[in-house]
């Protein structure tokens, strides 16, 4: 489920004249509670932020194996462990919601988001929360996949650095 963190004060610090001021401000950002625990499907995850409008409906990518890519429609509205989210990927064989690639599609369904922190800041993270999702590096130090593989009868127990890019969206253009 999406944990409302409506109105949340964070505090901004500027310089000003030489002096810090630190200043309350609000922001409407949301944590995305139930991606770390990989308990979800692909078409459930991507559907509740469709419809909640925090991301497009139309996907901004479409890889060749058929891993759509959406958009958060605004910068800071979506997180995950404190971190904002860059895009919410996921594709699920025969579900109509993911458009289709040009090239062999998964045959298993994955979802997951990118953030912007390091892969050693989110897998720390996400050993702490005793996250199922395996954790991969897009960009070093700047753009890391948060990653959940539904697959039959396997339940991963750890993060994983995942070993091949294939199986995670090309999410270098989102940088």
């Amino acid at each position: 489920m999406i944990s409302t963190r409506n109105r949340l004060i964070r505090p901004v610090c500027l310089i000003v004249g030489g002096v810090k001021i630190t200043l309350p401000v609000i922001s409407g950002e949301r944590e995305l509670e139930t991606l770390p625990n990989c308990q979800s499907d692909p078409h459930t995850f991507i559907s509740q932020i469709v419809n909640t409008r925090e991301i497009s409906p139309a996907p901004i990518c479409i890889e060749a194996d058929s891993v759509n890519a959406f958009g958060p429609s605004s910068s800071d509205a979506l997180t995950v462990f404190d971190h904002k989210v860059k895009a919410v990927f996921g594709y699920q064989p025969g579900d109509g919601l993911f458009k289709p690639g040009h090239g062999t599609k998964r045959s298993e369904p994955i979802y997951g988001v990118a953030v912007i922190a390091s892969s050693d800041e989110i897998e720390t993270r996400a050993r702490q929360a005793k996250s199922r999702a395996e954790i991969d590096s897009v960009v070093p130090f700047l753009l890391t996949a948060i990653i959940c593989k539904v697959r039959p009868g396997v339940t991963p127990t750890n993060p994983v650095r995942a070993r091949a890019s294939r199986d995670v969206t090309d999410l270098k253009r989102f940088k």
